[in-house]
């Protein structure tokens, strides 16, 4: 079944209004449906012509509201404490009437990025000068520096100003969310965030959790494999949750997935009878994870956690009291 989008393109080619640049690439415009968003310089293949172009070129957005951008006003603090600055573009366009173009910057992106460029310069620099260049810097050199060869002064390396200056002023680290309903680039950017867990969520259930695709033949053991992977998307989700209150800095930057790869070769022996249960000792990084998440271990005949373990215990056995006495003591929590 075709997209809407190579319909349109063949309806504009039939109607001798499609405008092609070259590129080998078509990159298609968002739907009027949902927001759409470019991480990267788009390359428009075709445009459908209306009157007006239906999406307006991000690199002329990004140009016109560059200068305004870093204000006070138009600051977006995260529940983290991150910066993203953020601005609105209001536009009438005949493809989908009221338009609004919500452009946004990380400045902490994009300073990261500019520093890790300035350091491979400097590598870059020294490696020319010291006539032992790496192959895989070709095109850095070739881009960045100015060499010369003298008589008395021998090699000289020189940086390229206006290339390096180019490269700052780069579009990286801006994006640009399109919308036909929604008018606060602040609540646009927490929406997209909402959608992107969602497809995090459909990403668990596709690939750590093994449902992409069937394997059983009776409807009893789909019904009961359905039922085990939605517990255990609850669960990833807690975890989830759980991960982003600790500081990311603290956590090594680690996300869920990446916890539970630390914590994969744990190992408990269990035995019948009355022997108790054996642990295989837990690694550096595993002490890390039980440490961040509060949970009890033994390492060296050593218990950890056990205090926290307790005060669980009692919240949960406050909480369960509380639930009994508004229930007027039936038993039943809310």
């Amino acid at each position: 079944m075709y997209n809407k989008y190579y319909l349109e393109k063949q309806a504009a080619i039939k109607a001798g209004t499609y405008v092609e640049d070259g590129n080998s690439e078509p990159t298609v415009c968002p739907s009027a449906d949902s927001p759409a968003v470019w991480d990267e310089p788009p390359t428009v293949s075709y445009t459908v012509l209306m009157g007006q172009k239906m999406v307006l070129d991000k690199k002329q957005l990004i140009a016109e509201h560059r200068a305004s951008m870093l204000s006070p006003r138009n600051v977006i603090e995260g529940d983290d404490g991150s910066i993203v600055y953020g601005t609105t573009v209001y536009k009438l366009t005949e493809e989908y009437g009221r338009t609004w173009y919500h452009i946004y910057l990380d400045p902490t992106r994009k300073n990261k990025l500019v520093n890790d460029f300035m350091q491979r310069l400097r590598r870059c620099k020294d490696e020319l000068e010291d006539g032992k260049p790496v192959e895989r810097n070709k095109s850095m050199y070739e881009k960045y520096f100015n060499v010369r060869e003298t008589p008395k002064r021998g090699r000289i390396v020189e940086y390229n100003d206006k290339a390096i200056q180019d490269y700052i002023d780069n579009d990286s680290c801006y994006w640009v969310l399109m919308s036909t309903e929604e008018k606060d680039c602040r609540k646009a950017l927490s929406d997209y965030r909402t959608r992107n867990d969602v497809e995090v969520s459909f990403d668990d259930v596709k690939d750590p959790l093994d449902m992409r695709r069937f394997r059983n033949h009776t409807e009893q053991t789909v019904k009961g494999k359905i039922f085990i992977i939605f517990i255990a998307l609850i669960l990833l989700t807690h975890l989830r949750l759980t991960i982003k209150k600790i500081p990311a800095k603290q956590r090594r930057y680690w996300t869920e997935h990446e916890f539970l790869d630390k914590v994969a070769s744990y190992t408990r022996i269990h035995f019948e009878g009355k022997y108790k249960d054996i642990f295989t000792a837990p690694t550096a990084n595993q002490r890390h994870v039980f440490d961040m998440l509060e949970l009890p271990y033994r390492y060296k005949e050593v218990s950890y956690n056990q205090k926290a373990k307790q005060e669980k215990q009692v919240e949960e056995q406050v909480s369960d009291k509380q639930g009994e006495d508004k229930n007027g003591g039936n038993g039943a929590k809310l």
